[in-house]
């Protein structure tokens, strides 16, 4: 089974991986941060779902929107 230090580290990579392409300066820091977090979460095959409404209403920031 998968534990979560495995999608925040693999999340963690793809952040750092964003910072170096510049034709992504035009989302804000926390798109790319959830945007991360569900990529992560997908690649892995988390069993859970990971963009759930609590954090939609805390970050204010959708699944859909981010697609």
């Amino acid at each position: 089974m998968l534990n979560d230090d495995q999608a925040f580290y693999f999340s963690q990579y793809l952040i750092e991986i964003a910072l170096l392409d510049a034709s992504l300066l035009k989302y804000r820091a926390s798109e790319i941060a959830a945007a991360s977090l569900i990529l992560a979460s997908r690649a892995l095959k988390k069993p859970t779902q990971t963009w759930n409404r609590e954090m939609e209403r805390t970050s204010g920031i959708t699944e859909e929107s981010l697609r």
